[in-house]
């Protein structure tokens, strides 16, 4: 009587629906439709475009949420002392809250994260639902529906 085959580590992370391995392409999916953007949300810049998540992403019921996620050039984001959202994150979410008053809303609406729902959360599940709303914006890109 044979053994049955060991699954290899690759096998049994496309399994697992909470793997890295869903986790990264859940990460790339939601990165992909936060530069559909196609250029910085304070500055107007189109060059050295990061994707930045409004809450940290280590809050998961946030981390692939596409209205957590805001363009920013690499200057906005990091290294402009004085609106960076890392180096000034009061300033920077002045200028968000005046510039985008109903994405800020939704910031306030969400402040407060339920703890029974950190742990219900499907990586799989995610970058599926990613990857479909990713294929709906590129056809209205490519329609004309939206445009940066």
């Amino acid at each position: 009587m044979r053994k049955p085959k060991k699954k290899s580590r690759l096998q049994k992370s496309r399994e697992n629906p909470n793997s890295r391995l869903w986790m990264h392409k859940a990460d790339r999916a939601w990165k992909d439709i936060i530069h559909m953007g196609g250029r910085c949300m304070m500055c107007g810049s189109t060059e050295y475009l990061q994707a930045h998540h409004i809450f940290p992403r280590e809050i998961k019921i946030y981390r692939h949420d596409p209205h957590n996620g805001v363009l920013l050039c690499s200057r906005c984001h990091k290294y402009n002392v004085e609106l960076s959202a890392h180096r000034n994150a009061p300033s920077f979410f002045i200028n968000f809250q005046m510039l985008y008053p109903e994405r800020w809303k939704w910031v306030c609406a969400n402040y407060k994260i339920d703890p029974a729902t950190k742990n219900d959360y499907n990586y799989m599940e995610t970058y599926k639902k990613l990857e479909e709303l990713l294929k709906v914006l590129k056809r209205q890109h490519e329609t004309g529906i939206i445009s940066h």
